[in-house]
Order: structure tokens, then sequence, then C-alpha cells
């Protein structure tokens, strides 16, 4: 089957021609880093309603639900959803300031605030060098969490090496990335479009 239409969330493109792809159905992700499906945020967000997701983090901050930097990471990426990138971006300048082991962030948190930094920020070399650093803490994560899993953050990673004139790192990263199949999670953000054969893993199917 093919995707021409390519892949793409929060309306960022980037056409690569990469494969084989393989879209993973949530439970395909590692339990670690798997969205809570019962958390109302989490819920909101994966259906796109900004708004409500919006509230329902509001409530969640009022009875102390999340940690800061967690907190912060999913108001960046309801201010991106919901177009504001201004907003999205300080607000990813904010998680950036508490990155470590006990910010409470996982690996699509990470991800995140990597992509929007490198989309809404002005791609100068300090902004690059955060984006590169929130992606590197996301594959460290994800990396722990699971053996094998989404190829979005190691794509990312050399998306943002290329902007840094790091080609030849980059190239290294996509040549492996190529050579062991593509592996996309449709829940975490990418900075590309895709276009090849795809196969898609319905749950329950």
């Amino acid at each position: 089957m093919n995707f021409k239409g390519g892949f793409s969330l929060f309306g960022l493109s980037a056409t690569r021609k990469l494969f084989p792809i393989l879209f993973l159905s949530g439970f395909a992700l590692p339990a670690q880093d798997k969205p809570v499906i019962t958390d109302p945020v989490s819920i909101q967000i994966q259906m796109k309603n900004w708004k409500k997701a919006a509230r329902e983090l509001d409530q969640a901050e009022k009875n102390g639900r999340c940690k800061e930097a967690v907190c912060l990471a999913l108001h960046a990426r309801i201010s991106e959803g919901n177009g504001d990138g201004t907003q999205a971006l300080a607000y990813a300048h904010r998680v950036a300031a508490l990155f470590g082991p006990e910010s409470g962030l996982k690996a699509g948190d990470y991800n995140d605030v990597g992509v929007i930094l490198y989309r809404r920020g002005p791609r100068d070399p300090e902004t690059l060098k955060l984006a590169e650093r929130a992606l590197r803490q996301a594959d460290a994560v994800h990396s722990t969490a699971a053996k094998a899993g989404a190829s979005n953050i190691r794509f990312n990673l050399a998306t943002v090496l290329e902007a840094e004139g790091r080609t030849k790192e980059a190239k290294e990263i996509k040549d492996a990335l190529n050579a062991s199949g593509i592996l996309i999670d449709p829940q975490m953000e990418i900075l590309g479009d895709f276009q090849g054969p795809v196969q898609v893993r319905i749950p329950g199917k």
C-alpha cells in the first residue's frame, strides 16, 4: 500500500523517502512510555480536543497530579496543537531548564519539546543545541525503556544535526535507520512526511 499523503503531526512537513515503514499502535509501545489512557489530559490530546485538554491540565495542576516539567511539556504540546507557536516555544524553553532524571519526563515528552524548539525556534546555534539535547535525552530514555521502538526520535535528531551543519553524523543515523527499517509511532511527533510501503497495525486486529 502506498501512503502518498505522507505523515505529519502538528503541520510539520519535510518529505523523505525512507522504507520499510511500520506504524505502531499504542499497544506496541513499551509500557514505560505508553500514554496513560485513563488520564483525561492524554485522552483529550489524542483526540486533539485542545481546549478540553487545556482545561483538564489546569485541573491536574491544581490537584498536584503532575510534576512541573511534565505539566509544562503538556502545555507546550497543547499550545502547538492550537497553532500558538510562540506560546509553545516559551513552554518548551521552560521545560528545557528542568531536564533531568528527576523531571518525570518520558521519551515522548523530550521528543515533543525537541521538535517544538526546532520548528518554532529561530534556528540559531543555541536553540538548535537545545533541541539536540532534548532529542538525545529522548533517545536515552527510549533506549532504556525498550529494545526496539519508534524511530521518530532518531530521525528527528538527524534532522536537527543537519541544521547544525553536522551532516556526517546525521547521515550515519539515517543510514542506520534505513538499514534496520523505519518504525514510526503515530502518537510521537516526527519532523517529516513519508512516502513508501506502509503497514498499519490496528489495535485489537
